[in-house]
Order: C-alpha cells, then structure tokens, then sequence
C-alpha cells in the first residue's frame, strides 16, 4: 500500500494492493475469502496476480479494513 493509503480512504487499483491490505490485516489468502464470503481462496490469489478485482470486492475489503482496525483501536 502506497503511503498515501490512510484508514478507509485506499484504493485497490491493482493486485499488489490487494496484497498488502491483506498482509497488513495478517491474513492469508484462504482466511480473506472465508472473511469475505467467497468459497474459493483462488479468487484471492487470481485478484493479486492481475485479474480485474469487481467493485463489490473493492466495497467489501474496505469494509472489513475498516472493522479489523476498529477492532485494534
């Protein structure tokens, strides 16, 4: 995630950032498409490596960034 990446306010414009809010939550591909919903962990992967990543995505990993730091706090 680039610095200018704050709480709720990043933008998933490509996998690698895809990648870094999940490491930043320490979770591994498997534990986010369980938290997400999704019923294969290869959707996570497919999205890190270069597959368009579909706005409800984008929604939802906000959504659970934004509860997980909540949590922290």
């Amino acid at each position: 995630m680039s610095k200018q990446k704050t709480l709720g306010h990043f933008t998933l414009n490509n996998g690698e950032d895809v990648k870094s809010v999940r490491e930043y939550l320490g979770l591994t591909q498997r534990e986010l498409a369980v938290a997400m919903g999704y019923r294969r962990y290869q959707t996570i992967s497919e999205y890190e490596n270069g597959k368009p990543i579909p706005e409800r995505f984008k929604i939802a990993l906000r959504s659970l960034y934004v509860s997980k730091i909540s949590e922290r706090v």
